[in-house]
């Protein structure tokens, strides 16, 4: 459905997107996802027609939409403060993006009846927006969004501002709300775990490139790139000299694609510990431990280079600091970072 083509952008001299390429299927949900300054709020803003990029090209069902002004390409915009109208209803608010759309009054109201059905506001119409919680805003604003019935719904930190137990909530509630209505979306978030949720494709992007597009749980268990696995919170990496002078050069052996590797991950969701002297384990000592509510952050050593696993809080006992414990590492766990 929409194409983006060898895109680049810069402010003042200073590249900010750099041969961006991306295809998003009609009804998917894709997020850009990576740390501040990385391009993703300025790669939205061109796909909205709100900046013209320097070279490059974004299609729309095959046909170039650059020239085409941003009140004419039909798409939704939703931001983190909500943009809401403080001296408009309920109601008004949601309405506002009607007025270019050639509808009866009858209409418009039905069409508003519609979606607050949809958002689970039926009944606020006539509250005022000042007088309602920060979770019933966020409502509210995809609703407007949602009203004029979009081709594309871009979404950029819609939570942003929200804190971390409601975002967890909405964030299911969002999902299934896009879904219900076919909508294609772009999702724009530094947060990895609203990612996850909401994404069926994430486009994780770094210094104004993107370092790897993929389904959430390929892209968590499977990153291509050191800055992808550790922005992921991935941080058992091996730089190679160090790797082949360990003991675990002399059990996992690089596949022939791995020759350029420059480094290892031994992925944490594929390590676990065991007893002492455990057949098929490496001997480790464990340097540290943390409770985390759901699972326990336990650190250990070999050889000098310090392991962190997330072993859940569940299991019986928690080996002690300075304890020495075998550690086994599943064959799809140990990952050739480019």
């Amino acid at each position: 459905m929409l194409t983006v083509e060898q895109l680049h952008h810069a402010f003042d001299r200073q590249p900010v997107l750099r041969g961006i390429n991306l295809s998003i299927d009609e009804g998917e949900i894709v997020c850009l996802l990576g740390p501040s300054g990385c391009g993703k709020t300025t790669l939205l803003r061109i796909i909205a027609g709100l900046e013209k990029p320097i070279s490059g090209d974004v299609k729309l069902n095959g046909s170039s939409i650059v020239p085409v002004p941003v009140h004419q390409r039909d798409f939704g915009l939703m931001f983190q403060d909500f943009a809401l109208f403080p001296h408009l209803n309920v109601a008004q608010n949601v309405a506002f993006g009607l007025r270019m759309k050639p509808l009866s009054s009858a209409e418009q109201r039905q069409r508003v009846q519609e979606v607050l059905k949809l958002v689970e506001l039926e009944g606020y119409e006539r509250r005022s927006v000042t007088e309602i919680s920060g979770g019933e805003k966020q409502r509210v604003a995809l609703a407007r969004s949602l009203c004029p019935r979009p081709r594309l719904l871009m979404l950029d930190e819609p939570l942003g501002s929200l804190d971390a137990a409601l975002r967890q909530r909405l964030i299911l509630d969002l999902k299934q709300i896009i879904k219900s209505v076919g909508l294609t979306a772009i999702y724009v978030t530094h947060d990895q775990q609203e990612a996850y949720t909401i994404a069926d494709r994430i486009a994780l992007m770094n210094a104004g490139q993107i370092e790897q597009i993929d389904a959430p749980a390929s892209l968590y268990h499977r990153p291509h790139t050191r800055f992808a696995a550790q922005f992921l919170g991935l941080e058992n990496i091996v730089e190679m000299q160090a790797w082949r002078s360990s003991q675990f050069n002399e059990r996992y052996t690089p596949p022939d694609h791995a020759g350029q590797a420059k480094a290892v991950l031994l992925h944490p969701a594929g390590l676990t510990l065991a007893e002492k002297d455990t057949p098929g384990t490496l001997p480790v000592i464990v340097v540290s431990h943390m409770f985390q509510g759901r699972f326990y952050t336990i650190e250990v050593e070999i050889e000098g280079l310090r392991l962190r696993l997330d072993p859940p809080s569940s299991r019986n006992s928690v080996p002690h600091v300075g304890e020495e414990v075998g550690l086994r590492i599943q064959p799809e766990a140990v990952l050739w970072l480019d």
